[in-house]
This record gives structure tokens, C-alpha cells and sequence, in this order.
């Protein structure tokens, strides 16, 4: 690799980000958001180490992320393009950030319900750009809190 390769502009870097596809620069309707007070399973919580009793877990956290976002969510219209979710998960006192493979793969169940609730059209990257973060609550209780933009046509 030459030095002209090593360099890059900062605006290839600002612009897009080629690993997720981020755009600062794309149209995007004002944002909606809403905070669920639930906690995100990690995906260990889900699936443990046996395959026994998995589908249960995954049922029963998903039914309480669709109870939650039929209780909040009311003011968020049905997505009617590609949607970005900014995914919060804000952990409670006495607990800390999960890896990333386990919040990732933990939140399914919370991604499947948003498709269900017609908050995204479909969970493939063709429709929703995801982007997960972890933080303390500021509550000190386990919080859910996701921002919904959607890309406007043109």
C-alpha cells in the first residue's frame, strides 16, 4: 500500500460509513422516538448454552417488547420507506454493557416486533439501517430507547 492509499479525505470518512452504510448527508424525515421500559435480554439470555426451552424465551420476551410498544409507540406512523433505528440499550444499576454479538442478537425479538408493528417494512438492510448502543440509564432502571428516521425518496 503507497502512502496516496493510506491517506484518506475526511470527508470519505464524515460523508458514509462504508461498514454500516451511515449517510450524515442522506434526507431523513424528523425523528420519532420512544422509550421502553424493559430490559434487553443479551443474546445468551435468549439461547443460554442448551437449545432447551429457546423458542420459549424468545416468545416470551418478544411478547413483552409487543405489549410495550402498543402501550408507546401510538404516535409513530407505519413505515413507508427505509427506515434508521437508533437502538438504546440502557442498562440498570448494577449491571454494564453487554458485547456486541449479545446485544445484537438479543434485540431479535424487539427488531421483529417493530416489522410486526409495521414500524419497518421488513428488518433486511434493504429496509432499515440499525445502528445499537449501550449506555447507563439515567433512570437506573433497564430501558429500551429507539429513534425511528425515515428516508425521504429524491
Amino acid at each position: 500500500m503507497n502512502s496516496s492509499q493510506r491517506k484518506r479525505r475526511a470527508s470519505d470518512w464524515s460523508m458514509s460509513c462504508r461498514a454500516c452504510g451511515f449517510d450524515e448527508n442522506a434526507s431523513v424525515s424528523e425523528p420519532w422516538t420512544v422509550v421502553l421500559e424493559v430490559s434487553a435480554p443479551s443474546q445468551n439470555q435468549i439461547h443460554g448454552n442448551t437449545k432447551r426451552d429457546t423458542g420459549f424465551k424468545y416468545r416470551a420476551f418478544k411478547n413483552s417488547f409487543r405489549k410495550m410498544l402498543v402501550r408507546n409507540a401510538g404516535h409513530i406512523p407505519p413505515a413507508k420507506n427505509r427506515r434508521r433505528v437508533w437502538l438504546v440499550r440502557q442498562w440498570a444499576l448494577g449491571k454494564r454493557a453487554y458485547d456486541k454479538g449479545n446485544l445484537v442478537g438479543g434485540c431479535k425479538a424487539l427488531i421483529d416486533c417493530l416489522r410486526e408493528a409495521r414500524l419497518l417494512i421488513d428488518d433486511t438492510d434493504q429496509y432499515v439501517e440499525i445502528h445499537y448502543r449501550q449506555e447507563p440509564s439515567p433512570t437506573g432502571k433497564d430501558r429500551v430507547q429507539l429513534t425511528f428516521e425515515e428516508f425521504i425518496d429524491g
